[in-house]
């Protein structure tokens, strides 16, 4: 299956196994985990979500300020 991950506005198409989850797509695309929060076709999710086909990923980094 692919998937498209956009971060940064830079846009990455990703091949992945069928039953991967976001995180499986993310590290595929050079992106940390752990530095961003993930939307699937606009819904924010969980990073073990399964993907679909054609799914759309935004990942948006976060910044705590101690």
């Amino acid at each position: 299956m692919e998937v498209q991950v956009v971060c940064n506005k830079e846009k990455h198409k990703v091949k992945l196994k069928n039953y991967s989850v976001v995180r499986d797509a993310l590290h595929k695309a050079g992106i940390n985990p752990e530095t961003v929060i993930a939307k699937v076709n606009g819904l924010i999710v969980s990073q073990m979500e399964e993907l679909k086909d054609k799914d759309k990923i935004e990942a948006t980094e976060f910044v705590s300020k101690g």
